[in-house]
């Protein structure tokens, strides 16, 4: 090496190793002689300096490092590596605590570089850097398009000004007027980067032929693809769709396949010489040259090119963002391991922390606190370091939330020792970002009585942080407060200091909503961007105008109900007790916040209305508008309520006989006295009649917006207010809209119930998806304003569960593609259980015929809708579904233990038999059975009583010659009750009853036969002839019988002494070997049945026949029935709820391994939802538990009916229900075509097996074969 070497540092010697080396490699020799010697360009020179100030671990070394590559760049070829160098070396500079002075001197002297090198500037630089100087200015206004456009070059620039700008800005201070400036003038140079985007996107006169604006050449490199994605998002946040979709093509593929195996395999050559040399036990000079020979190849092509992993990193963050968690994770994986190789520690915690956040969007929790251990043992910057921990605690939200406080005070301490004298303000921050963070998540989990305690501790974080500067984030803290305040003051209401947590929620709204209009106003003034530009901010401060506005009137309604109170006692008394009540009111003496209050919700209307004016000039899309237009509906709604003297009028039936009682008063008592009042009246009942038609108006402009845009929240809560403004005086608008409320009520209970069915997010595609929507809605700012967004919203629309969720905007339309013979009874409880409203739909009804010559017409019998609105106590409700469920728990128990007792009786033929005596009537445990169901009936009629009264009347006057089908549309919670033995269904007018869940629902379902034309009334002539052969009644629909598959006993769990059910199954099928000899099924006898014959079996199948045991959703899970379309399925029989002591001890089995939600999943009613949400048409099941020998005799009388009678499901089911024999069943023979046996009637009525099966959908379907 020479003497030369005697005197070299380690810097040194790490210099003479990498220029020797490259001098090798690049056929040039390299001598060294001191610290400034080698004989090299300079740019390598300073590349070497600068990787000795990238590797070093002595600070004063790392400086001298800093000063000699920046010094050695002395070319104006090399400024823009030199500007690089000042940057960085001004905020390591700032990061080691060195005087702010010093780092500020470094950055003005790259701004000053770049204000001379900027093209199209007029810059004059300062002539000395200093922090009192004034800073260099930035031309911000740009040429017209076309005639001045920035390129690549001068935005690459632009960016580092901006950079170096915002490094600054921070040294300062985000409260000094320093630090002010300094981000202004940051402002300025993303201006002008902005107008540059908007002019290369500009049409003017550029000579195009094709119209397309001329853009300029940018560089591709990964960095700058990753740039333009990046743009093209925020592009999308603002509304400006054109400049969104020319970055996104941009961006294209930002990392192709062949990029990441080219750099994986310099990363494994690399971690290959690194073995070596750690086995060899060399020196590491030349295992530098790799990484240092690509770097000198990335400066020439670009020289400010980053790291490969760095790219990875941000590319990764973005599709974090986006959703797109599978690509992310693999990039994540990538630039994990080159940072291995490397030893890159600043990245690498960064890519612990970007992978533990994306653990936790998966909810995979112990993986990001795995991973979060591992990032705090690594030197990371401040703020990565807080991220960390903020993300620490959100895992510890879902894990161990007693270890949070120790969790939070520790870090603080750790943080404390880590930081210098230049950051000591950081350490502030982090204290109130983590005790508002310990808050906020602590609100989530405890109980009211001390969500107050957290509120005050959210509301003082928030405070501090706004001292602090950091306005929008206080924002945030202050909208969470006012959301847990307004929930727990009406919580609270008439208890307590209800109205003082209301004021304490207006009071944090407010600070939020105009430090929100403040933030604004300085964006817009600075910005001056055109109306088409829609800020994030300004989505935040139209949000918080709602918020307001919503509590403003909730503040309203409390008012206004006192006030009814006050007055309707106040009618009852004379006018002597109305004078001293006057006087007493007027001397009194009201504390602070009654004085407060009352000066609140008296102006508290006015405030809203003059809030939601503004939100709308402020609003950009269809969803906003329709919550603007909803808030405004139901305010007006709230003031026609409180100016009417009477109050609402829309559910009063005497209305007309107000007239009499007036003029009753007004005979008995003073007649200028009550002229007087019957004036005002007069008056505030006109004036009320005009609020409410304003309020029905803007109500029908958000419903038709949130059908629009998709925001069923703001459908059903509009259908809901619509209704209670029609009220009974238009019960044919009112029961539609009822129709509609629970459509969307339903829709949205099935978007949340969806996301639980699918648990896991590697299991299925659909649940990935889910969670991709869920995140794309909840953290993007608009939803949906993404291209992934969009590309998620059409992966989903390709599931049939998902397109079955839409309410379509012509809902009320829905009923003129029914039968004329439906009738829809629909029954919906109020959002908070303390209404219960009945409606009866009519669909349209033919003309009746015409008369001949000479007759008189006859006049039609018109048949109006009926609506009526009842009040209901919400925990008698409750105190009946706990009755039922006790009911489903006791029967399940007596039937196993029945058929114990069979088998330890020697008893075997019986153990799976009827549990009746051989005389017919009930055993003793049986009778308790049939005791506790004629119970629930009666409590169920008790409770629907005076809510179907109306509709009971309506029936009886359509009796007669009629044969009606009788649809019950109820909420997921009457559903659980025997809604089939009511007494009003008893009547010889209806032929079928089934159930559903939905107008919607039950539209989509007779949807798929009309588009098929698979009505009687629609078919050929060749089909005329089938359906005169089958005789099939009028409108019904037509099945193909052909296709129909069966799964038998999938765990061949039925006891085989003497009684085998699927034998006879089999030879009921047999009996019409020309309808069933295509059909074909699995059977557990034959073979163990795995989960994935299942899938095969389904698809495609017009029927399926299901005789099992246990639960339907334990054999086949939720979340792979409703992955798969079943909408080719017409009929569904499935006959489950059976136990037997095999089945039971292997069901408790698998039962261990299952949280109480996932057992909850397979339960009947969502059995039927699964099934209902695929697509099929209609579904027979038993909604409680039964013994084989029921479901036996149902299964085969029910199969016989279908394909020997030609009448439909729902006559069958309802003449079964009505007619059905609990005697042994005949022998297999006596069931064929030749001999139906006949149906005997029961000594005693057995109700719980004659309502234990229930009909979901189409009742009309009809089986006829596609050829005679």
């Amino acid at each position: 090496m020479g003497p030369s070497c005697v005197y070299m540092t380690g810097s040194q010697g790490y210099i003479y190793e990498a220029g020797n080396m490259l001098g090798e490699v690049g056929g040039a020799s390299s001598v060294v002689g001191g610290a400034g010697s080698v004989d090299e360009p300079e740019d390598v020179r300073a590349v070497l300096w600068y990787k000795v100030a990238r590797n070093s671990t002595d600070v004063q070394e790392q400086a001298k490092a800093y000063q000699e590559a920046i010094t050695l760049l002395k070319s104006s070829v090399h400024s823009s590596v030199k500007i690089e160098y000042l940057i960085e070396f001004g905020g390591w500079l700032h990061n080691h605590g060195y005087p702010p002075e010093q780092a500020t001197e470094q950055l003005m002297h790259a701004i000053k570089l770049l204000c001379c090198s900027i093209s199209s500037t007029q810059a004059t630089p300062p002539s000395r850097p200093s922090t009192q100087a004034s800073r260099p200015s930035i031309k911000t206004d740009v040429a017209p398009s076309g005639t001045d456009v920035a390129t690549g070059d001068d935005v690459s620039k632009l960016e580092c000004c901006m950079r170096a700008y915002v490094m600054m800005a921070q040294i300062e201070g985000r409260t000094s007027k320093e630090g002010l400036g300094t981000t202004l003038l940051s402002l300025g140079c993303c201006m002008r980067m902005w107008k540059s985007t908007f002019g290369c996107l500009g049409n003017s006169g550029n000579g195009n032929v094709q119209g397309q604006p001329s853009v300029p050449i940018w560089p591709t490199t990964p960095e700058v693809k990753v740039c333009s994605y990046r743009i093209a998002v925020l592009c999308f946040m603002l509304g400006l769709k054109q400049a969104a979709s020319y970055h996104n093509e941009r961006a294209g593929q930002t990392t192709s396949a062949e990029d990441m195996a080219r750099v994986r395999a310099e990363v494994l050559l690399c971690g290959a010489q690194r073995k070596a040399v750690t086995r060899e036990g060399t020196k590491p000079g030349f295992i530098h040259h790799l990484e240092l020979e690509q770097d000198l190849l990335a400066m020439e092509h670009c020289p400010d090119a980053i790291p490969t992993r760095e790219v990875w990193l941000q590319q990764a963050q973005l599709l974090v963002e986006q959703g797109q968690y599978q690509p992310a994770r693999e990039l994540l994986d990538e630039a994990f391991q080159s940072c291995q190789v490397y030893e890159d520690r600043l990245v690498l915690g960064r890519v612990l922390l970007a992978q533990a956040s994306l653990a936790t969007i998966e909810k995979n929790y112990p993986l990001a606190a795995e991973l979060l251990q591992k990032l705090q043992k690594l030197p990371l910057p401040a703020m990565v370091w807080l991220e960390a921990v903020l993300l620490q605690c959100e895992v510890l939200s879902h894990t161990h939330l007693q270890h949070m406080d120790s969790i939070v005070e520790h870090s603080l301490s750790v943080l404390a020792g880590r930081l210098h004298n230049n950051e000591r303000h950081f350490l502030e921050y982090a204290r109130v970002k983590l005790r508002a963070k310990h808050a906020v998540v602590s609100i989530s989990q405890l109980e009211s009585s001390r969500l107050l305690d957290q509120c005050q501790v959210v509301s003082v974080c928030a405070d501090h942080l706004a001292q602090l500067g950091h306005h929008y984030e206080a924002t945030q803290l202050w909208t969470i407060e006012a959301n847990t305040l307004k929930s727990v003051g009406l919580a609270m209401k008439g208890q307590g200091h209800y109205k003082q947590l209301l004021l304490k929620a207006l009071d944090s709204c407010h600070k939020s909503r105009c430090t929100l209009q403040t933030l604004l106003d300085v964006a817009q003034e600075l910005c001056k961007l055109s109306q088409a530009v829609s800020l994030p901010v300004q989505h935040k401060l139209v949000i918080s105008m709602l918020d307001e506005a919503h509590l403003l009137a909730a503040i309203f309604e409390d008012h206004a109900h006192t006030q009814r109170d006050l007055w309707n006692k106040r009618r009852q008394k004379s006018s002597a007790e109305k004078l001293i009540e006057d006087y007493v009111k007027g001397t009194a003496d009201h504390s602070t916040e009654d004085q407060v209050w009352s000066g609140t919700s008296r102006c508290a209307m006015e405030q809203a209305l003059s809030l939601l004016v503004s939100a709308h000039s402020l609003a950009f899309d269809e969803d906003m508008r329709s919550q603007i237009s909803y808030a405004s509906g139901h305010l007006l709604l709230l003031l026609s309520e409180h100016t009417s003297p009477h109050g609402p009028l829309q559910w009063r039936e005497d209305v007309g006989k107000r007239g009499e009682e007036v003029e009753r008063q007004l005979s008995a008592l003073s007649v200028v006295m009550r002229k007087e009042e019957a004036q005002r009246e007069e008056a505030c009942e006109a004036e009320s009649l005009q609020f409410l038609a304003q309020a029905t108006q803007s109500l029908a402009q958000a419903l038709r917006l949130a059908l629009q845009c998709g925001n069923l929240e703001i459908a059903k809560k509009a259908a809901f207010r619509l209704m209670e403004c029609f009220g009974c005086h238009d019960a044919a608008s009112s029961a539609q809209y009822l129709a509609l409320y629970q459509s969307c009520a339903v829709s949205l209970e099935f978007h949340k119930l969806l996301p639980l069915l699918h648990p896991s997010i590697y299991h299925t595609e659909l649940g990935a998806l889910l969670l991709q929507n869920t995140h794309l809605s909840t953290h993007t700012s608009p939803p949906s304003c993404t291209p992934t967004a969009e590309a998620n919203s059409q992966k989903l629309q390709q599931y049939e569960c998902w397109k079955r969720l839409a309410v379509c905007s012509g809902h009320l339309d829905l009923l003129r593609s029914f039968p004329p013979h439906f009738r829809c009874v629909v029954l919906q409880h109020s959002p908070d259980k303390t209404q219960l409203y009945a409606a009866y739909l009519i669909p349209p009804q033919p003309p009746p015929p015409a008369p001949k010559k000479g007759q008189t017409p006859i006049p039609a019998d018109v048949i109006e809708p009926v609506l009526c609105r009842v009040s209901v106590d919400p925990k008698a409700f409750h105190s009946l579904l706990d009755l039922m469920a006790d009911f489903k728990k006791e029967l399940s128990a007596t039937l196993l233990k029945e058929q114990y007792s069979n088998v330890q009786n020697g008893n075997p033929g019986q153990q799976d038999g009827n549990p009746r005596q051989q005389d017919g009537n009930p055993r003793q445990a049986d009778q308790e059975n049939q005791s506790a169901c004629a119970d629930i009936i009666a409590a169920t009629e008790e409770y629907l009583s005076e809510a179907i009264r109306p509709i009971s009347k309506v029936l009886q006057r359509e009796g007669g010659d009629k044969k009606l089908v009788l649809v019950l549309l109820a909420d997921t919670t009457l559903m659980q009750l025997p809604l089939e033995a009511l007494g009003f269904l008893h009547s010889t007018t209806i032929t079928a009853v089934c159930r559903d869940f939905s107008l919607q629902m039950l539209h989509y379902r007779m949807a798929k036969f009309q588009n098929e034309s698979g009505t009687v009334e629609e078919t050929t002539t060749k089909d005329k002839k089938k359906v005169e052969k089958y005789a099939a009644p009028p409108s019904a629909v037509l099945a193909d019988p052909a296709n129909f598959k069966y799964i038998l006993d999938p765990r061949n769990e039925a006891q085989s002494h003497g009684f085998s059910p699927v034998h006879e199954i089999i030879e009921t099928f047999q009996s019409f070997p020309k309808l069933t000899s295509k059909w074909s099924g699995l059977k557990g006898s034959e073979h163990a049945i795995s989960s994935g014959e299942w899938p095969a079996l389904l698809r495609g199948c017009s029927g399926l026949i299901f005789f099992g045991y246990e639960r339907f959703l334990a054999h086949f899970p939720a979340a792979k029935l409703t992955s798969l379309n079943l909408s080719n399925c017409s009929v569904v029989l499935l006959m489950d709820q059976m136990q037997t002591n095999a089945s039971i001890l292997y069901q408790s089995r698998e039962d261990l391994g299952k949280s109480d939600s996932e057992l909850q999943m397979e339960q009947h009613l969502h059995a039927m939802l699964c099934l209902s949400l695929t697509g099929v048409g209609c579904t027979v099941a038993s909604q409680w538990s039964c013994t084989v020998h029921n479901n036996l005799i149902f299964t085969k009388a029910l199969v016989k009916g279908l394909l020997s009678e030609s009448r439909t499901l729902g006559e069958l089911v309802w003449e079964t229900r009505h007619h059905r024999e609990t005697a042994k069943p005949s022998a297999p023979e006596q069931l064929s075509d030749q001999n139906p046996p006949p149906a005997p009637p029961t000594p005693a009525e057995d109700i719980v097996v004659k309502y234990a099966t229930v009909v979901y959908g189409l009742p009309h379907i009809v089986l006829v074969p596609p050829s005679i």
